[in-house]
């Protein structure tokens, strides 16, 4: 783009009347779901599958917005991060079309000519106070309605809009309701897998295997899947204020829960790769989840990565269901790192009941938004022939952490912790 200073671009004249001068620039052609969501002209709804382009038509929409109105787009997102992460998709666009910043930073952009754009966290008290022409919720069917009441009035004064885009989550919460429920004033968008031509037929056939018939429907199909009778794990407790935290606590210990797949056969299970905390205050927190289909090279190396990146002080995997194939594959790369292999002695439902519990007390958080392991969760009963790999995974950090005391307790202190 050359060395000089960046022109001041809020005139753009016919190019920017409509957010699809934004893609040209890119060298992208919008779909034809893309040009209808990109109207504008009433609150939106769009329910749009995997990979299908929600996020380029968010920050399309978004800039377009700031600088032809010269005035305020909020982002809000499950996580700040994941805010902050359309922002900077924002961010990308406004210097193709060199649009010089007045002033930005990871969570904010404002524009030479007037215009900005802002993430704001995923708390309803840390949203109120702003006037926007444009609020956007990403991962819409993740966010609380308690946030999204909140947001609501502040387009009020402008008469702004509201375009919220998901892949949905169950038949419960805001973006259900108004998606059903919401009236003529919402226009609604619906795009699966299917309707991209984007998708060789043999990928989707291996998702739909890998996933699950019930995931998939909800990840490709877009379907609104109902909530599984029996599930130890409600999709409510995953709304509730507080549940989705940016960041944790200091922690004084930290697992990464390993569940092996006993094959690397085209629709077998993932191996589970999930990471939890227990925080300074007691409460737990589920970090990452690294799951994948792999070779065992190939999770080793995830594993590897987890346990440096979370700075964890244990590997634990399942001794009958792979264990010591854990401990096998470890040893032949020369890797020593502390591994503990637990011996399954009662039934899966058995071992998560106690963690469901944490959950349900709202003892445990996440740090962001893992759809597919909270899709699993919520997904599976007792008596499922399914194997959770990702639940499994967790199950087992979980476990290790609740049955060990905090480091540099008393001999006192660790009898009242054992007695709780």
């Amino acid at each position: 783009m050359g060395g000089g200073e960046l022109p001041v671009c809020v005139d753009l004249g016919l190019g920017a009347a409509h957010p699809s001068y934004y893609f040209g620039l890119q060298q992208l052609t919008p779909d034809p779901w893309q040009r209808e969501v990109m109207r504008m002209d009433r609150d939106t709804l769009v329910l749009a599958g995997r990979q299908v382009g929600k996020s380029t038509v968010a920050a399309a929409i978004a800039l377009h917005r700031a600088v032809n109105t010269r005035g305020t787009v909020l982002v809000m997102a499950p996580t700040e991060r994941q805010s902050t992460e359309l922002v900077a998709r924002v961010r990308r666009m406004a210097l193709e079309a060199r649009l010089r910043p007045e002033a930005e930073g990871r969570t904010y952009l404002e524009l030479a000519g007037g215009g900005r754009i802002i993430a704001l966290p995923a708390n309803p008290e840390g949203v109120r106070g702003y006037t926007a022409t444009l609020i956007v919720f990403d991962e819409a069917a993740y966010i609380p309605d308690e946030l999204y009441l909140a947001a609501r009035p502040m387009l009020a004064v402008t008469r702004g809009h509201v375009l919220a885009i998901s892949t949905p989550a169950g038949r419960r919460g805001w973006f259900w309701r108004e998606w059903h429920e919401g009236g003529e004033h919402w226009h609604r968008v619906r795009v699966s897998a299917f309707e991209v031509g984007r998708f060789p037929p043999d990928f989707l056939e291996g998702e739909r295997r890998r996933l699950g018939e019930r995931m998939f429907r909800q990840e490709y199909l877009v379907e609104f899947v109902e909530e599984r009778q029996g599930a130890l794990w409600r999709w409510e407790w995953f709304e509730r204020p507080g549940f989705r935290v940016d960041t944790p606590p200091d922690l004084v210990r930290v697992a990464v829960g390993v569940d092996p797949a006993a094959s690397m056969a085209e629709g077998s299970a993932e191996t589970g790769i999930v990471v939890a905390g227990l925080g300074a205050d007691g409460h737990y927190y589920v970090l990452g989840d690294y799951s994948l289909r792999g070779s065992p090279e190939e999770w080793r190396a995830r594993v590897l990565h987890a346990y440096h990146a979370h700075q964890a002080d244990m590997v634990v995997a399942e001794r009958n269901q792979g264990g010591d194939m854990v401990a096998a594959i470890f040893r032949a790369a020369n890797m020593d790192l502390p591994l503990r292999l637990e011996t399954a002695t009662r039934g899966k439902a058995i071992r998560a009941e106690p963690v469901a519990l944490l959950y349900e007390q709202g003892k445990v958080h996440h740090v962001g938004a893992f759809r597919e392991l909270e899709t699993q969760l919520t997904g599976w009963a007792p008596g499922d022939p399914t194997s959770p790999d990702r639940m499994d995974a967790l199950v087992w950090a979980m476990t290790y952490l609740m049955n060990r005391p905090a480091p540099g307790l008393s001999y006192e202190e660790q009898l009242r912790w054992a007695s709780r």
